[in-house]
């Protein structure tokens, strides 16, 4: 897949999740609108997949912008706890809280025919993202969440998409 399909993916995935109206989704037909910081929560199993940001193919950089309030390329999320270069693509560790920097949608491989069934699948990793990876559900800024696997996708032309599987932060 080229680089513009990719991002052509992408694009599609996010307009379609910004739609104000319900969708119905999953195996139960439920309603399912856009949420907040806890839009986890409404998943029966509580996770799902983020994006984390674009890296460069070595996977040493940030890529894209993903920050509104960074001041060179970053991800989309903040590691609790630690101050990192935010030029340096560091990635958190499993079981490590991160702040929300930039509202980011929640993705389930194939929600909008198997809901839940395929949480623990990472996305872009064997097809781009369709339609039917759509929950409907969105991370908002400030939305704290822990950590629970990071993959990176094989390269899109010169791009890598990390993703993080995260829950709600455990107490």
């Amino acid at each position: 897949m080229t680089s513009m399909k990719f991002f052509a993916v992408v694009a599609v995935v996010a307009a379609s999740l910004a739609a104000a109206a319900p969708v119905t989704l999953g195996n139960a037909g439920q309603q399912v609108t856009r949420g907040g910081a806890g839009a986890l929560e409404t998943l029966v199993h509580k996770t799902g997949w983020i994006p984390l940001g674009d890296l460069t193919r070595d996977s040493r950089k940030w890529a894209t912008g993903s920050n509104p309030t960074a001041t060179s390329n970053s991800g989309t999320f903040e590691i609790l706890g630690k101050t990192i270069d935010e030029v340096k693509a560091v990635l958190p560790k499993v079981g490590e809280r991160i702040q929300i920097t930039a509202r980011v949608p929640i993705i389930i491989l194939d929600y909008a025919t198997a809901g839940e069934d395929h949480r623990l699948e990472p996305p872009m990793m064997k097809r781009g993202l369709e339609r039917r990876d759509n929950t409907g559900l969105w991370l908002e800024v400030g939305a704290v969440v822990e950590v629970r696997v990071v993959k990176i996708s094989p390269a899109h032309g010169e791009i890598k998409a990390a993703w993080a599987r995260v829950s709600p932060p455990t107490k």
